[in-house]
């Protein structure tokens, strides 16, 4: 008896479950928002999103839905818009409407609300003309970099340019250089690959699992 009672209440759990999950993936389809098929093995789209081809995967769906597409991280909606003037009128001109990013535990652009207003007041000297103007020769210098990079390449022979590793490796110069002041210059090919580039790619490359693991 207490066997069936247990078996009545683990499927009335498991089916109020499923309604709420379901209920919660309507979001993005009200707003009429195209989206891939949801999947609770795939956390709705987290293993898409954090997984190793994330870039084929937002093309393909960029290809499929056009310009605004959404997906799902367990039952949470984001919306991904690859329109230029929808992107500038979000970041600026309707900034106020809209406020908050993606989830991260230790990015500054995922707090909301009063606690983003005070963070952004705190930050927005960081970003003044003239702090930008003084990033700016920091910034040519790394470009420059990439630049030497890419002539070497082009002398070569059957050469083929991983275009996101190239660009990737620029990111990451322009940030350790102006934000750590550590000239890390990634591009250069004649020494061994900086520590920081290496653990870089390892968390982009993980599994979605492992990325998991790293943030708990």
């Amino acid at each position: 008896m207490i066997a069936v009672s247990c078996l009545l209440l683990l499927a009335t759990t498991v089916c109020l479950l499923y309604q709420w999950f379901r209920k919660q993936w309507r979001v993005l389809e009200k707003w009429n928002i195209p989206h891939d098929p949801l999947s609770f093995r795939n956390q709705g789209h987290a293993a898409q999103m954090f997984g190793k081809n994330v870039d084929e995967y937002e093309l393909r769906c960029k290809k499929k839905f056009g310009n605004v597409w959404g997906y799902y991280i367990m039952t949470k909606p984001r919306i991904v818009v690859h329109d230029p003037e929808m992107i500038r009128s979000i970041f600026v001109k309707e900034f106020s409407s809209f406020p908050n990013r993606f989830e991260n535990a230790n990015d500054y652009g995922s707090k909301e609300g009063e606690q983003w207003k005070r963070t952004r007041t705190a930050l927005n000297p960081t970003f003044s003309n003239a702090k930008l103007k003084g990033m700016f020769g920091i910034i040519q210098m790394c470009a420059r970099n990439t630049m030497r990079r890419l002539q070497k390449m082009r002398h070569g022979k059957d050469v083929t340019v991983a275009i996101p590793d190239l660009f990737n490796g620029l990111s990451l110069d322009v940030i350790c250089s102006t934000v750590f002041s550590y000239d890390v210059n990634s591009q250069d090919d004649t020494k061994p690959e900086p520590t920081i580039s290496k653990h870089t790619k390892m968390f982009f490359h993980a599994t979605f699992a492992r990325q998991l693991q790293i943030f708990l």
